[in-house]
């Protein structure tokens, strides 16, 4: 059974929201689910811009994190979120958390950048567009290849129906997994 999901992808892919979808679904096979997002855990490392190097630092501390975590929690979920651009920094992490957990998947959500402007809550890419920062990963700067294990494609999908399609996949052989939000 998967105790860890990594979560990636460019800024406003949908990983936050899948990942609350998960937290929701995923009562039926866990006792705690627990989710690390970069965007609430960020404010721990102050000292960190978004330079290449801080932001694959921070990357690799979140691995830390949640690694030390996975280790500490028994029938939980652990669940990161990540933009995570650089394939390093990102394997490293994942091969922390991975070393820690019994299984663990990681995702990469493949969502339009129509799509991601659209649903830009801290107005990222209008900033980028405007010249305001620089260096917005997937957009105006690399996005390395996700080599994920999974690969959800948004297109019209809901939060719900991603965290569904992923649950399903992940757990096929789960006969007891209750499907009802």
């Amino acid at each position: 059974m998967v105790d860890s999901i990594m979560l990636i992808g460019p800024s406003g892919s949908g990983k936050s929201s899948l990942a609350a979808a998960i937290s929701k679904q995923s009562g039926a096979l866990y006792r705690d689910c627990v989710v690390f997002d970069t965007d609430d855990i960020r404010s721990l490392w102050p000292e960190l811009g978004f330079s290449k190097e801080h932001v694959q630092e921070s990357v690799t501390r979140l691995g830390q994190l949640a690694s030390l975590i996975t280790k500490q929690l028994c029938d939980a979920l652990v669940v990161v979120v990540v933009i995570a651009p650089f394939k390093e920094s990102r394997q490293d992490a994942y091969r922390l958390l991975s070393s820690v957990s019994n299984n663990s998947a990681l995702v990469y959500l493949d969502t339009d950048l129509d799509k991601r402007k659209d649903r830009d809550p801290k107005r990222l890419y209008e900033m980028a567009d405007s010249g305001e920062i620089e260096g917005l990963a997937g957009y105006n700067s690399s996005y390395d290849d996700p080599d994920a294990d999974i690969i959800l494609h948004q297109e019209d999908k809901t939060p719900a129906d991603l965290a569904h399609e992923l649950l399903g996949q992940l757990f096929c052989n789960t006969s007891d997994f209750n499907w009802e939000e």
